[in-house]
């Protein structure tokens, strides 16, 4: 078990794991723990089962053992237990735990409406033989504002060749943007065929796709991953709109997106709720092409340009935080 383990159980011996500090400890383990450290990761969340920020790291570095008891002691009766907080199925989805697939497919079947955690979970398996059950739960709701809205996560489940236009459609001129981010990662699950259209959403204000508040913005940015898009390639594309001739109302919205983008690969850069999905870029990528990008803007004399040097400043601080972490790696967790 690395020292910082234990350092963050007798942290949490007395008080809840949370704040800055457990959140140092975590990023740690996530990188560097075993099937050891998964085990009193898992105990601390039994212990404290509101704790769900401990999932996010025990599936990354759990293994079948952990899996096992994670299933035993918190799903019952085809459900996760009552009081147990957090992306339950996921998580072993994730870790690989086959068993859970069976309960995932009994919910799909008697459930009217599926939530995220059971929605992304499900994404994790074929679903083969379950085509029409998730068909009609997404059609089910199609081109309404408000609906359940991971249900379309499992669109590309189906083999439809209609779906991928319904969605965009359902998308652009239907869904409230309060609930689209199934939508958005729904669509970019088809790859590279979509990848143009998923583009598109980036940059049409009917979709909101860097919402915050919404938290559309964290399927986007899963979507972008999915699909390789880079910040890189964002960042060319938006030069070449304005040789194209983009107006600067549009020019703003894309500056304006993009910015939020970057600021989420900053805070949320550790964690994606796929297994099969991973980070396309590191930080120092992302710093050397958005300092070339600062240059463009200003010799361009386009409006925004200063807050990107926000985004500069924070990067180069998440930068010296894994460089640091490197450093001090061998003494801290040896």
């Amino acid at each position: 078990m690395l020292k910082v383990t234990r350092d963050l159980m007798d942290l949490c011996r007395q008080r809840r794991p949370d704040g800055p500090r457990v959140e140092v400890y975590l990023s740690f383990i996530e990188d560097y723990g075993g099937e050891e450290d998964a085990e009193a990761l898992l105990d601390l969340y039994l212990m404290y089962p509101d704790a769900f920020r401990l999932l996010s790291t025990l599936r990354k570095i759990g293994g079948e053992e952990s899996a096992e008891r994670l299933f035993a002691r918190c799903v019952e009766n085809h459900r996760v237990k009552e009081g147990f907080v957090g992306d339950v199925f996921t998580t072993l989805a994730h870790m690989g735990y086959q068993p859970v697939e069976e309960v995932l497919y009994h919910r799909l079947r008697h459930e009217q409406c599926l939530d995220r955690d059971e929605c992304v979970a499900l994404l994790h398996f074929s679903c083969a033989g379950h085509e029409a059950v998730i068909r009609e739960k997404i059609l089910k709701y199609k081109n309404q504002h408000l609906f359940p809205e991971f249900h379309p996560l499992l669109a590309s489940k189906i083999p439809d060749p209609d779906l991928p236009d319904l969605i965009y459609h359902w998308g652009t001129h239907r869904a409230s943007t309060d609930c689209n981010g199934g939508l958005v990662l729904g669509l970019a699950l088809y790859g590279g065929s979509e990848r143009d259209r998923f583009k598109q959403i980036l940059w049409d204000p009917r979709w909101e796709a860097n919402g915050v508040s919404t938290g559309t913005i964290h399927w986007t940015f899963t979507g972008m991953q999915y699909l390789g898009i880079t910040f890189r390639e964002l960042f060319q594309e938006i030069k070449a709109s304005a040789e194209e001739g983009t107006d600067e109302e549009e020019m703003g919205y894309r500056l304006f997106v993009l910015g939020d983008l970057l600021e989420h690969r900053i805070h949320a850069s550790a964690e994606l709720p796929l297994r099969f999905v991973r980070m396309r870029e590191s930080c120092e990528q992302i710093y050397d092409d958005l300092e070339n990008f600062i240059e463009w803007l200003i010799c361009n004399e386009k409006e925004g340009y200063s807050d990107f040097y926000r985004a500069k400043d924070l990067l180069r601080m998440k930068l010296e935080q894994e460089l640091r972490k490197e450093f001090v790696l061998r003494g801290f967790v040896g």
